[in-house]
């Protein structure tokens, strides 16, 4: 463990260094740069000689960074659509200048060699960026002399695409000149001249404009090392948000508190003094309800009181939820972390619950699909994989660990997607892998404490030799554990707790035994009387409490001596999730449960209608808790964390079945 420990302890300190290492996080450094926008650039020359690149730099990174394959574009497992398109415009820049022949040549090498394997991989749905884009680096390649010839159909197939696009979509005038442009043109049109490098350089060129240029990206230019990322200018609340995102759910977030709570307070100031455009087009709302989402999310689990009004409101626009529900695919990101955001409702916020009730609509029209025969871009097949997973199982029934260890498995950290190639992925391959190492590492650490931990329960004497008696042996080991546990603390804090632990107990076994009359003498309580013995019955506080003083630093005896709301919040929901599971088993053993008790208080319920009354009770008492859990100052943070953790382990053994009296549902 030692090695391991130290394994991550240097990890987290070149992450620190490498991504993380000013106040200021420098996102433009975390994006990794576009070959295609790259390329574009340096195929601009210069107004003063003409024989010459204005970005030489450009030029020279296109000639330094083709890879083994031939081709331009990231190395992610293997060659993309992205790539494609990235390799033609690259061949196109060297054409341009009469430089890098062999490099030329082994690109038109994967090009020949790829395309047709790469066009057959989407199975005839080709992204509609791709339809307008590949045809048209075809054409520029023939304008600058190069003939590129392909036997297949494939590429036939994406120009006919591209004509239907052209010829199908909506037409409307462009900017009062006598041109006429589809809507989705204008749409990329618009994405283009605001946000991609590519398109601004060709604007340039076809105007000569140095407005162009000079306005959007020659400062940046310089700043990048003569690369540009494939959206300019970055939201740079997004790119924060992002990486938040990619630590948290890689299981990192312990490491770099520090500099979360400082990003977190960027965007958080950002989100209260931003006013929204009321000019945006529709073509923004996708990445608009995906930014307020997630922040939205983040900022709250952070315990910042935020309103969700900024990503609820599109629900009052019928024109937008015609779009959305029109081209949902677009919004499946968007809706994807609409649908998250709302894991943290709180009591009251009926904006939310509409928000929840409309993303999940849209998003199990996706996952109805049949795709078995469609090869879809993985990002889009990833994200399918994680909205199902999303609606088939509550966040509050997911364990951290475990999603961890899924996220790290897939390997990859879902971005937005919306359709087109400008959607972020962040991070270059070398900095993901450096995160991703961390993760492995980090997981693998904990695994081996949990192991040691495992290991010091099993050494108390739940069976000891030589004694009769259930009581006795229960007692025997209780008494090695308080004093286990109460000796540490003392030992560690100067003060004695080993009384307070007891009492908990001794609560604990009263609550057992008054259960345990009502079954001997057939006693029916009160549904009152019944959840006030079965609310500390349930023991999940007699868990929880102790465990808090092993938190460093441990809360204050008196914040726990005085039974917090909190506390108590969750002791009446995990008796509420075991009632709603267990209510079978106990009818055949006689013994009481609250389904069984408000069915004899009200005749007229039947079990259905009974189990529908605790469950409501249940969702509104988990949004008390979540506001408790995240908001509240009761007490200190890392204890209200525990609080959490301890409904969510909760909430996933009694997630479908009772999960506890099963033999077989806990192995996991």
């Amino acid at each position: 463990m030692d090695l391991q420990g130290s394994s991550v302890k240097y990890l987290v300190t070149k992450v620190k260094q490498d991504l993380l290492a000013s106040s200021q996080v420098d996102v433009y450094g975390l994006v990794p740069p576009s070959p295609y926008d790259t390329a574009w650039l340096s195929m601009v020359s210069n107004p003063q000689h003409s024989d010459q690149p204005l970005f030489q730099g450009c030029l020279d990174w296109v000639l330094q960074h083709q890879n083994r394959g031939g081709f331009w574009g990231e190395n992610i497992g293997h060659p993309t659509l992205e790539c494609l398109t990235s390799t033609l415009a690259c061949i196109v820049a060297l054409i341009t200048w009469n430089v890098g022949h062999d490099a030329i040549q082994k690109g038109l090498a994967f090009i020949h060699g790829n395309t047709e394997r790469l066009l057959e991989e989407q199975n005839g749905s080709f992204p509609e960026w791709f339809a307008i884009v590949f045809p048209a680096m075809i054409e520029l390649a023939e304008t600058k002399g190069l003939h590129v010839y392909f036997s297949n159909g494939l590429v036939e197939q994406v120009f006919l695409e591209r004509q239907e696009i052209l010829q199908t979509r909506r037409w409307v005038s462009g900017c009062g000149q006598q041109q006429y442009y589809p809507a989705l043109m204008l749409q990329y049109l618009e994405d283009g001249l605001i946000q991609s490098p590519s398109a601004i350089a060709y604007a340039f060129m076809k105007t000569g404009n140095k407005e162009f240029l000079v306005k959007h990206v020659v400062m940046e230019v310089r700043r990048c090392t003569f690369t540009v990322p494939a959206v300019y200018p970055l939201d740079e609340d997004l790119v924060n948000i992002l990486l938040i995102n990619q630590i948290e759910t890689l299981g990192l977030a312990e490491h770099f508190m520090e500099e979360i709570k400082s990003l977190l307070a960027q965007v958080y100031r950002s989100c209260i003094s931003c006013k929204e455009s009321k000019s945006m087009g529709k073509h923004a709302i996708p990445l608009q309800l995906y930014t307020h989402a997630l922040s939205f999310r983040l900022l709250r689990l952070y315990g910042y009181r935020v309103s969700p009004r900024k990503f609820c409101r599109f629900l009052e626009d019928e024109d937008i939820v015609t779009y959305i529900e029109e081209y949902h695919e677009l919004f499946l990101s968007a809706m994807y972390n609409v649908y998250r955001a709302t894991d943290v409702t709180f009591t009251g916020e009926n904006q939310l619950e509409d928000a929840r009730a409309f993303s999940r609509r849209i998003l199990e029209k996706e996952t109805m699909k049949n795709c078995t025969n469609l090869v879809r871009p993985i990002s889009l097949t990833n994200l399918q994989g994680q909205i199902k997973h999303e609606l088939s199982i509550p966040w509050l029934a997911r364990l951290d660990h475990l999603e961890h260890r899924r996220c790290i498995e897939r390997k990859e950290t879902l971005g937005p997607w919306t359709g087109n190639s400008l959607s972020y992925r962040l991070l270059a391959c070398q900095s993901n892998a450096m995160l991703l190492q961390l993760a492995i590492e980090n997981y693998t650490l904990r695994q081996s404490i949990f192991r040691n931990e495992l290991k010091e329960l099993e050494r108390y004497s739940w069976e000891p030799k030589g004694l009769t008696g259930h009581g006795k042996t229960i007692f025997n080991a209780l008494k090695d554990f308080v004093d286990d546990i109460s000796g540490k603390f003392f030992n560690k804090n100067g003060y004695d707790i080993k009384a307070y632990l007891q009492d908990l107990w001794c609560q604990t076994f009263a609550s057992w035994l008054k259960e345990a009359e009502w079954s001997r003498n057939g006693h029916a309580p009160s549904t009152v009387e019944y959840l006030q013995v079965a609310a500390t019955s349930i023991a999940s506080h007699t868990i929880l409490l102790p465990a808090a003083f092993l938190l460093y630093p441990p809360p204050e005896i008196d914040i726990l001596k005085k039974r917090q709301p909190l506390t108590n919040s969750l002791m009446l929901l995990t008796r509420l999730l075991n009632e709603i599971r267990s209510y079978q088993k106990e009818q055949e053993e006689g013994k009481p449960n609250l389904v069984l008790l408000y069915m004899k208080e009200n005749p007229n319920l039947g079990v259905e209608e009974s189990i529908a009354i605790i469950q409501k009770t249940l969702d509104e008492k988990k949004k008390e808790f979540l506001e408790l859990a995240l908001i509240s100052d009761e007490m200190p943070e890392a204890c209200k964390q525990l609080h959490l953790h301890c409904l969510k382990a909760f909430q996933m053994f009694f997630n479908s079945t009772n999960a506890f009296d099963s033999p077989t549902e806990s192995n996991f």
